[in-house]
């Protein structure tokens, strides 16, 4: 039987959404490729205090909400794969002192 859970974890490690190494690439190509999701994160930052993020990849929409959230807010972000946690990990590094709130990258399946 095909694993497809480990299958679709193999391919986004290869391959990580965008591809970028760091958070301020991502964010550029992002926000211009889709910059309709800047204002769209803004009423969610000022909407909502509890987030969790299904699907975050390399956590780029996460960490920019991280920014524009109240620091009594909290945001999760769960993916299959490792390496665009560790990739959205080192963006919280790569934003130190910027974030108003710590977000949490989990590894998981919502399937």
């Amino acid at each position: 039987m095909v694993d497809k859970v480990a299958l679709t974890r193999e391919f986004w490690n290869a391959n990580p959404c965008d591809g970028q190494a760091s958070y301020a690439e991502r964010a550029r190509f992002r926000y211009r490729k889709d910059p309709w999701l800047v204002e769209l994160l803004d009423r969610i930052a000022t909407t909502h205090r509890n987030i969790l993020e299904v699907g975050c990849g390399q956590g780029t929409d996460g960490l920019t909400l991280c920014g524009k959230l109240r620091g009594s807010c909290q945001y999760t972000g769960v993916d299959l794969s490792d390496e665009s946690l560790a990739r959205a990990r080192a963006g919280c590094v790569e934003l130190a002192g910027e974030l108003n709130v710590q977000p949490i990258f989990q590894l998981g399946d919502a399937g």
